[in-house]
């Protein structure tokens, strides 16, 4: 009824469709099969193709640029309807310092910066196994190639991080040992004169104890119980001089310990005029004023509030669960890809309480040093946007993320827990959660098992965008995965294909250096090399490579000149010793010639009767090429493919044209040549006419 009215008012047009296919083939046989298979892949379009029967005349000028249709298969369609089938409405994006994301339905390959949009950030749902971490992991993966000065910061409540940042070298940071964060640790950051560092933090760490008692201790804050944390709160600060001058914010920050320390006092009914001593730094002038006001807010009643408190905060005391947050932060972060591991406390129900303390961090890091790129990837998000003043923080820090040069990734399992309000949360958390989304430019929609309402009217979903979603295929089920792409105004849906050796590096279950053993990129030459230099710790190499290496033949301790020529010396004798043996009569002719020659006046120079003997010595030498330190079956492979498959053949060699032509490091070429030289070096026997022509071997020196 409304496409008849838009007719009849002149808004719409209609139009004669039809689409014709040539199917193009060298024999019958293939030409019937390509049929077949054109019409079978319509067919799961709910699309119905008829061959065209002894009118391929008439279907050629069809076909043509003019547009003669003699065929008229045609049906009326809308002109917006008409629109959609030509396939470059959409531009194709290829940013030049982007990262493949996919290919999508024409096999074109989706190359996307997101330093290049509005928003840095990005948001990623998917069910288990739909492919969500893996594609993360790969952006990742290839920021880290292209950016060498990136910073990559990755909250792992499950762990899923781990193992990636092992095979890149990255760092792990877990919890539960001796890592120690401080919530109360304010920095100054460049956001200073645009909000209120101090005011923020203060929201942060009453925040942090709001989770803490109803997460944990399974209890809420009374207003009374508010007050007094607040007011001890600030009393901290202000022990260490810290007040909301940013100039304050430099001083060393207090404790959970401290506050604790103050909560105590405060329940033995002290005021903070008698018990406060302050910190070194603290301005006395600037800050007792402050402190004097606080302190007519007691009243008669406060002990008793202090003492609950302290009581619901017996895991924050030394030994408790909580306590590697009572101390002063000693994380050191040393690597380009840290993941902070926080699986330990999965199914504790301090997940929540551990995420808001670690993304504070890492706001305020990101917050401070915004000199370099910084990416921060939060798994397992829906911890952080059920609370209101967290999500309140996530989304500060996507508005002002190009102020810190910093990319944010969400990663949750659906799209309704950003869009959707759940039971645990309030109105305003998830209004806010639904902003913290709609900031995120860039949006991977993975497999759903199924599309809910609010999750159609938020993207505007088609009918066939939903049943996408609902069909997508799963990186856990298949070699490859399946998602929905949303840029801003445009989406697409794309497929994600990645190389074995990738894969190997992406997934927990796959090991990079026995993909690489495997398919001999690295053999027990480089080992050998390796363990030589050694620098095998440096690796990890796979024990299946490490067997085919004798460790005990190679010497690890670094050699004075002397004793490397000594060790080659002795080396050469064991070789050697038959073949000077057997050359010994060519060698004694050669030094009586030359001999003679001097006895005759002559003046050619004696290293050219040395080098005539090398040269036909070296041509006799028939050793194995492995005999070389250095050589391996690998590297003999590669010089006999290129025809030099003795001692003798590698002496009298080209080395130059020869690396090129084996790819092996000319440094490499320029010492087995060498080596091959000496081996092959005649002993000359040197003094007059009337000396022994005996000849004197390696050995017997």
């Amino acid at each position: 009824q409304e496409l008849i009215w838009d007719i009849i008012l002149g808004e719409t047009k209609l139009f004669d469709f039809a689409i014709y296919i040539e199917v193009v083939a060298d024999t019958e046989q293939e030409l019937n099969e390509a049929t077949e298979r054109v019409v079978d892949s319509l067919s799961t379009a709910n699309a119905e193709a008829v061959p065209l029967e002894k009118r391929q005349v008439e279907s050629q000028d069809a076909l043509g640029p003019l547009g003669d249709d003699s065929i008229k298969s045609t049906q009326l369609m809308q002109e917006t309807a008409i629109g959609t089938m030509f396939p470059f409405i959409e531009p194709v994006i290829t940013d030049p310092e982007g990262i493949f994301y996919g290919f999508d339905a024409t096999d074109t390959p989706v190359i996307l910066d997101r330093y290049e949009l509005s928003s840095y950030s990005k948001a990623i749902a998917g069910t288990m196994g739909s492919g969500k971490t893996f594609a993360e992991k790969h952006e990742m993966y290839h920021r880290l190639m292209m950016d060498p000065e990136i910073e990559m910061l990755v909250l792992d409540p499950l762990a899923d991080f781990v193992d990636f940042a092992n095979d890149l070298g990255g760092q792990v940071i877990r919890f539960g040992g001796d890592n120690t964060v401080n919530p109360l640790e304010i920095q100054r950051g460049i956001d200073d004169a645009v909000d209120d560092p101090f005011k923020k933090k203060l929201r942060s760490v009453m925040e942090l104890f709001r989770i803490h008692f109803s997460a944990v201790a399974e209890q809420s804050l009374s207003k009374e119980q508010e007050g007094i944390l607040r007011r001890a709160v600030r009393l901290a600060y202000l022990q260490y001089g810290i007040t909301e001058e940013t100039a304050t914010h430099e001083n060393t920050s207090p404790t959970i310990k401290d506050l604790l320390d103050i909560l105590a006092e405060i329940a033995d009914g002290g005021l903070p005029s008698e018990f406060l001593e302050l910190h070194e730094d603290a301005n006395n002038e600037r800050v007792w004023p402050e402190i004097d006001q606080l302190e007519t807010r007691f009243r008669d009643g406060d002990e008793q509030y202090a003492y609950q408190l302290l009581l619901g905060l017996e895991a924050f005391q030394k030994g408790g669960e909580n306590d590697n947050l009572t101390g002063r932060t000693n994380v050191e972060l040393d690597n380009r890809l840290v993941v902070i591991d926080m699986s330990m406390f999965a199914d504790t129900g301090q997940a929540p309480l551990f995420m808001h303390v670690m993304f504070d961090w890492i706001y305020q890091r990101a917050a401070s040093d915004h000199d370099r790129r910084t990416q921060v990837t939060i798994d397992e998000a829906h911890y952080l946007l059920r609370r209101e003043a967290t999500t309140d923080m996530i989304d500060l820090f996507i508005r002002h993320s190009r102020h810190f040069n910093t990319a944010i990734t969400l990663i949750s399992q659906t799209v309704d827990e950003f869009v959707a309000q759940s039971d645990d949360q309030t109105k305003e958390a998830a209004e806010k959660a639904r902003n913290v989304y709609n900031l995120c430019d860039i949006k991977q929609i993975f497999h759903h098992e199924s599309v809910s309402n609010k999750m159609i009217d938020f993207h505007d979903l088609t009918p066939s965008e939903q049943t996408f979603l609902t069909t997508a295929q799963t990186g856990e089920d298949g070699g490859y995965s399946e998602f929905l792409l949303e840029v801003n105004e445009w989406s697409k849906p794309l497929a994600l294909h990645v190389n074995d050796y990738e894969v190997s590096v992406l997934d927990d279950d796959l090991d990079p250096w026995e993909y690489l053993a495997e398919n001999r990129y690295i053999d027990a030459d480089d080992a050998g090399f390796l363990a030589a230099e050694d620098r095998l710790d440096e690796y990890e190499i796979p024990e299946s490579v490490l067997e085919e290496v004798d460790l005990d033949e190679i010497d690890k301790e670094p050699e004075t000149d002397e004793a490397v020529v000594e060790h080659a010396d002795r080396e050469r004798a064991d070789v050697e010793t038959e073949y000077h043996e057997r050359d010994v009569s060519e060698t004694v002719e050669a030094n009586q010639g030359a001999t003679a020659a001097a006895d005759e006046g002559a003046e050619e120079p004696h290293e050219e009767a040395v080098e005539e003997s090398r040269a036909e010595a070296a041509e006799d030498r028939g050793d194995d090429l492995s005999t070389i330190t250095g050589v391996g079956e690998t590297y003999a492979g590669y010089l006999a493919d290129a025809g030099v498959e003795t001692v003798g053949e590698l002496a009298v060699a080209d080395i130059e044209s020869l690396s090129e032509e084996t790819s092996i490091p000319l440094t490499l070429l320029d010492e087995w040549a060498d080596a091959a030289s000496t081996m092959c070096e005649p002993a000359i026997a040197s003094g007059d006419a009337s000396s022994t022509t005996e000849v004197t071997t390696d050995a017997d020196d």
